[in-house]
């Protein structure tokens, strides 16, 4: 028979085996990453792991979720973790370890740091899952937080005026 190659429009994002491996290469770039946050604040004390704690939950939440969402809602994944939000915030908490070792030198300073990257991580996620939600929103053709009039005892989903 006659093969033919599909067109790039019908590859569904994140499908086949150049997908799953891209998938799995950011999970195990995560926990990478993860690790090294872990070990470079942890001398600093419970805060500060706490922190790390928060933002590996929010973190790998995050990821999981664009894993997760990638073909139904045909969002690219990102090309490393540091392009969502717990890559982010783990780059904060590592900068902030590496900077107490060498040039902060205060408590304070890395405390507020670690609390910040929880700050930043929550809102880039909140950035993120509000963005989903728009994009399945759209693809269900339903609207955000809004249920429509009845019609015939019957509650219509996808009326959005």
């Amino acid at each position: 028979g006659n093969l033919t190659t599909p067109e790039k429009e019908s590859i569904k994002e994140g499908s086949g085996i150049a997908g799953f491996f891209h998938q799995a290469a950011l999970i195990i770039y995560w926990y990478i990453v993860s690790v090294v946050a872990y070990l470079v604040i942890r001398p600093f004390g419970t805060g500060q792991v706490v922190a790390w704690v928060m933002v590996s939950m929010l973190g790998f939440g995050g990821l999981m979720n664009r894993i997760l969402v990638t073909r139904t809602a045909q969002m690219k994944l990102p090309r490393s973790p540091f392009e969502y939000c717990g890559g982010v915030g783990m780059l904060i908490i590592i900068s902030v370890g590496m900077g107490q070792q060498r040039l902060l030198k205060s408590f304070y300073m890395t405390s507020l740091g670690c609390w910040g990257a929880v700050v930043c991580t929550f809102m880039l996620y909140l950035t993120y899952a509000v963005e989903v939600g728009n994009q399945m929103c759209a693809i269900l053709e339903v609207a955000w937080f809004r249920v429509s009039q009845k019609k015939n005892g019957k509650v219509d989903l996808h009326k959005s005026s």
